[in-house]
């Protein structure tokens, strides 16, 4: 970085620089990125404004190149995006720092993770492997990343057989905990049938693991992240020949232009703090002479991380020459301008460096790509660049010099990748395939497809189980002898009732016709002919509008047929002689119209209501290979059904952010976000809130009232509440607020140095915030003064971790003890209209 900015030539224009050494570590990070924000040209000036609504100073930093590692970038990032300050990372490749809304001034010299992992699915895709192992770390680089990783694999199809996730303690205790963690992994990874495991997590956690591979003989295919890929310890470890193939993925690999030379003239005679630290404290051997100790300098020099902080630098060069408008003379403007101004130059540079085109996307991620490595073990370790992955998609692998490794039938542990057509894939434990035979009413077109089953209509036979065939329509047939026969008896009965109707028309006034009921028998033939005539409704494919009028006019029909009847038998009764008081109460039922009336109208108001809501439908029955056409009635429920409507009552609040403030000996500090959202579109300016949370309002109220109860005697309880509106950059202004020592109004939260400890403030313990997003960036402040922070609503696992965030306590539950519930008691569902949810 130091060689980078001395050869920055703007006329007129020094450009200095501020390097501090943050170990990794997010506390040191952050005291450092305080000390960076801070006015030194104004050494009264303090960091933070009278009032957390105002925008921080302007610092005379303008640019800060760093971190190494996500985890520590988006802390800092946190943090620098209240001063606006651009944020340029050499190495940084979490995707969550892609989001423009809660890291909107970070931008990197190396491609997100998205990228990476994509590559990684499409090398997996193009070796034909069908299943992998996921080993990532409890950071952001290696949640993040081994989250992308499924999601990728998924939607390819390929079978991830387990997700480990490293403990965040797993490289600093070396603990028996930690030992079972890596036996426990290595036996898994032995007994899987993994074709390839990928260890996405930085480099000093995938040496502890392939260690433990080679003193276990566990022989495998490893992909590696850019974290460990071209490490030269993890390379020249003992045996690594052992541990089996490596495959990687790199940053873009090119020397930074002139630096080797740097290095071996000691520097050019460039001193500063780090180069005396590394002379004093680093020197290899005291028996070496000078050129044989920068020599041996000169050979850690790696071609990806330092090519991303050359970059940085010469990204920087170009938004300040676009800023202040030089040319190789002399530059338009002034060096007075604002940070945010130079942050909007840089997001806007496009340039070329060393044939390659440098620009930033809407998500400040750059325009490059990765290269892809293989461990060469033929003569020791060679890390050979193979191949290379671009941001578009393409990748380049010769496939043709690890052809002993891509076999697209079955897997070196004996697990099918593709069957031949008839056979169905399925799996045999979690991952393992196995070809089978499809059954009945099954096909398969071979490949890792499993058993597909026919629709209802389809049948598949034994010798061709890779084709569907249609089901032959099976129902009563016009040329069926029994439709035959069916049909000439019916002709044969309209034929008689026609003829029957003819000759009681000639007939009609003799007394024969007269007796049988003269003019009624015209109605009963009438029916008899119908029922004759929908005989032929039955025969033939059935129809929905036919047989649904068919089946009930037949009913009718019969009953007209059978109510005639009766009245004529009543006739006929009472026309012989017997008990007298019987016979006048039998006159009174000598009405036939009447009778076929009321029994003809219970037929009729029977089959309107059954159509109405029980009406006829098909019941088609699937055999093996027909369809039986069926017919019956069916039930249709009738009901009604409705739904609530619910409105959410928002009450909209005063812009500006709400404080309570009450003095007194001790202050609590409170962050509650009695408004839900921010007006925010930029980071620079005043913020205001809207869309008020009354439950959130209610719950400051409570803190309040529970401090009126505190009896100490001769002790004030004050506090302190600020309105966090739910959101980060206000939750942290806020912090700072309460970390300040109010009873000094003239006294700075940065201290002079950044090693000192910062002033002790007057808030002694912080309650909130509700959001675990928020809670962790305030946990990460608020531990640099050894604060106590306790959230009433924050559940996330991750700030269970007091190597992060030592002085976080919360009085709810953490997500962990949720998840081991529903693991102790898989039945435990919760029941919401038709579908079981686990909890």
């Amino acid at each position: 970085m130091i060689y980078a900015i001395s050869k920055i030539n703007l006329p007129n224009i020094s450009i200095g620089y501020d390097i501090y050494d943050t170990c990794g570590d997010v506390g040191l990070a952050l005291r450092a990125t305080l000390q960076l924000l801070k006015n030194q040209s104004d050494p009264q000036s303090c960091l933070v404004p009278a009032d957390a609504q105002f925008d921080l100073p302007e610092p005379e930093t303008k640019v800060v190149i760093g971190e190494r590692y996500s985890e520590v970038s988006i802390a800092v990032a946190r943090l620098i995006a209240l001063s606006s300050v651009a944020q340029i990372s050499y190495a940084s490749t979490s995707e969550l720092l892609s989001s423009k809304f809660k890291f909107p001034t970070f931008l990197r010299t190396v491609p997100s993770d998205k990228y990476q992992t994509r590559g990684i699915t499409e090398l997996v895709k193009i070796f034909h492997w069908k299943t992998v192992i996921i080993v990532g770390s409890d950071d952001e680089y290696g949640k993040y990343g081994s989250d992308s990783l499924q999601v990728n694999f998924n939607n390819e199809n390929i079978c991830i057989e387990f997700v480990h996730i490293l403990s965040a303690d797993f490289t600093t205790n070396n603990n028996s905990m930690n030992q079972t963690e890596l036996t426990e992994l290595l036996e898994k990874i032995q007994n899987s049938s993994a074709e390839a495991i990928i260890i996405f997590t930085k480099d000093t956690n995938a040496e502890i693991i392939l260690e433990a591979a080679i003193r276990h003989r566990v022989n495998r295919t490893w992909i590696a992240s850019d974290a460990w890929s071209s490490s030269s310890n993890i390379a020249a470890m003992q045996d690594i020949e052992l541990a089996g193939e490596v495959f990687g993925f790199v940053l873009k690999q090119k020397e930074v232009p002139g630096f080797k030379d740097h290095v071996m003239s000691m520097f050019n005679g460039t001193n500063n703090t780090i180069l005396r630290d590394y002379q004093t404290q680093h020197l290899l051997s005291v028996n070496q002479s000078e050129e044989e100790r920068t020599q041996h300098l000169a050979s850690y020099i790696d071609q990806d991380e330092s090519y991303g902080v050359y970059l940085a630098v010469r990204v920087i060069a170009e938004g300040l020459r676009r800023l202040l408008k030089c040319n190789d003379h002399r530059c338009e403007r002034r060096s007075s301008f604002t940070a945010s101004e130079l942050l909007s130059e840089i997001q806007k540079v496009n340039f070329t460096e060393n044939n390659t085109q440098i620009y930033f996307n809407s998500d400040g991620d750059p325009s490059l790509g990765y290269d892809i490595v293989y461990w060469n073990r033929s003569e020791g370790i060679i890390i050979q660049t193979i191949g290379e992955y671009s941001p578009e998609g393409k990748i380049t692998v010769p496939t043709g010099l690890f052809s002993h490794l891509i076999n697209d039938t079955v897997s070196v542990y004996n697990c099918s990748k593709k069957c031949k057509q008839g056979q169905g894939f399925t799996l045999k434990g979690k991952c393992c395939g196995v070809c089978v035979p499809c059954a009945s009413g099954e096909i398969s077109d071979g490949n890792s497809s499993a058993c597909k089953r026919c629709t209802d209509n389809q049948y598949s036979i034994a010798e061709q189980r890779d084709q569907c065939f249609n089901k032959m329509d099976e129902f009563l047939l016009w040329t069926d002898p029994f439709s035959v026969i069916l049909s000439f008896l019916a002709v044969v009965g309209i034929i008689a009732t026609v003829v029957f109707a003819v000759l009681f028309a000639v007939y009609l006034k003799t007394p024969i016709v007269k007796a049988v009921g003269g003019y009624l028998c015209f109605l009963e033939l009438f029916a008899l002919l119908t029922g004759f005539c929908l005989t032929f409704t039955f025969i033939g494919k059935p129809t929905e509008k036919i047989h649904c009028v068919g089946v009930p006019l037949f009913g009718i029909a019969f009953t007209l047929c059978i109510s005639c009847i009766l009245a004529n038998l009543l006739q006929i009764f009472l026309g012989f002689k017997f008990d007298l008081k019987g016979k006048s109460w039998i006159k009174k039922l000598n009405m036939p119209l009447v009778v076929v009336t009321i029994i003809f109208g219970i037929q009729l108001g029977l089959s309107v209501s059954w159509l109405t809501k029980e009406p006829p439908h098909p019941d088609n029955k699937s055999l093996d290979q027909t369809i039986l056409y069926n017919w019956r009635s069916g039930r249709s429920g009738g009901g009604s059904s409705g739904w609530l409507e619910r409105q959410k009552i928002t009450i909209s609040g005063e812009n500006g952010l709400l404080r309570a403030y009450s003095p007194g000996n001790i202050i609590i500090g409170g962050l509650f976000p009695i408004h839900l959202t921010t007006n925010r579109t930029n980071t620079s300016g005043p913020l205001s809130c809207r869309d008020y949370d009354i439950q959130m309002f209610l719950r400051s109220q409570v803190m309040i009232y529970a401090i009126s109860k505190i009896n100490l005697p001769n002790i004030t309880i004050g506090y302190d509440i600020y309105d966090t509106c739910g959101d980060v950059s206000l939750a942290l202004r806020a912090t700072l607020q309460l970390l300040k020592n109010q009873s000094d109004p003239q006294s700075c939260l940065v201290p002079a140095d950044a090693q000192s400890k910062l002033p002790e403030p007057k808030t002694k313990v912080v309650i909130g915030e509700r959001t675990s997003e928020v809670s962790i960036a305030v946990a990460r402040l608020v531990a640099l003064s050894s604060i106590a922070q306790i959230s009433y609503g924050s559940t996330s696992e991750l700030l269970s971790r007091k190597y992060k965030f030592p002085t976080f306590l919360r009085t709810v539950p953490s997500d962990e003890y949720q998840t081991r519930a529903s693991l102790r008691n898989p039945e435990s569902k919760l029941y919401c209209g038709n579908h079981a949810y686990l909890f």
